[in-house]
């Protein structure tokens, strides 16, 4: 008799370092607040067991006496796993980026390490190049990700065709969100929620996730979320546990903090416009044809791209 499948939704998720990605995937998993969900935060590229290879191992709707093997094994609503071009995550940095994520001899074994699932879906997330090489420049040398531009500018062309082939075929289980649309519309956030077949909620959005560094620009105003009357909605019962009286001073500074929304993420090319690198990287004829194509015109850049060299 054939098991039942372990999983009701694998997601496998890929983007580059500082494409937003961890935003939107914990946005993802903060949709499953009420379910069985489990996130592997950057796994290691290839034919390796997932739950043994990579940064961070996230719960939800568990029993928090599992092992690792229990967790492994139990039924999920939702496994979510995510690559990036971590280099101590990738077997060769030479290799194309989506080549080594979509890996043949994983994908013939990817059962004995998740079980099966009753549906897959593969999400490719991407920024404009606009912001993203300013955001990927700004801490370069401190990521652990590829530190070669010309490799990184390749990779980001590389998955922008890909993106648009995915968003000519309009397969259900091959999704591309634009961390753009993501971050500047609700209507496209829902969408997205319909797609994976789950309620929409924008609780998450109020917060940075602290994985990957955070925010580039912002490196602590955001890493705490402001409570919202829809979170104290969701946690009213902690509010009786008497030891929370203790941290009044970090709840009211959480009371009164800025919201993830007031970041200005779409502007954050305006830093770089003299950079020498940065001018070099934009000036690519190809990659400003994939920007147009998937993102459409970036505000306030026209008159950064007439100053480079034609």
């Amino acid at each position: 008799m054939t098991s039942p499948p372990r999983n009701a939704l694998e997601i496998r998720a890929l983007g580059l370092m500082r494409s937003g990605n961890h935003a939107i995937l914990n946005w993802i998993f903060e949709l499953f607040h009420e379910k069985r969900a489990c996130f592997l935060n950057c796994v290691s590229h290839g034919d390796q067991d997932p739950f043994s290879h990579c940064d961070d191992l996230i719960s939800r709707g568990f029993s928090p006496h599992l092992n690792r093997e229990e967790l492994q094994t139990a039924p999920k609503d939702l496994l979510l796993y995510s690559y990036e071009d971590h280099e101590s995550r990738m077997r060769d940095a030479s290799q194309s980026f989506v080549d080594s994520v979509f890996d043949s001899d994983f994908d013939a074994r990817k059962e004995s390490y998740f079980g099966s699932s009753e549906r897959q879906i593969d999400l490719l997330i991407l920024r404009d190049p606009f912001n993203f090489f300013a955001s990927r420049l700004k801490i370069l040398n401190h990521l652990p990700g590829v530190k070669d531009p010309d490799w990184i500018a390749e990779s980001w062309k590389e998955l922008a065709r890909t993106a648009l082939q995915w968003r000519e075929k309009r397969s259900p289980d091959q999704i591309f969100v634009s961390y753009n649309q993501w971050f500047d519309g609700e209507s496209y956030r829902k969408e997205i929620s319909s797609h994976l077949d789950i309620t929409h909620d924008e609780m998450s959005m109020e917060y940075v996730l602290p994985f990957g560094g955070g925010s580039s620009f912002d490196k602590e105003v955001y890493r705490h979320p402001r409570i919202t009357p829809r979170m104290m909605l969701r946690k009213w019962t902690k509010f009786f546990d008497p030891r929370k009286y203790l941290q009044l001073g970090y709840y009211w500074r959480r009371l009164r903090a800025p919201s993830a929304r007031e970041m200005k993420v779409l502007e954050r090319w305006r830093h770089f416009e003299n950079d020498l690198t940065y001018r070099e990287i934009l000036s690519d004829k190809e990659l400003q044809e994939l920007s147009r194509e998937l993102f459409g015109e970036i505000a306030g850049t026209g008159e950064f791209l007439a100053s480079l060299p034609q």
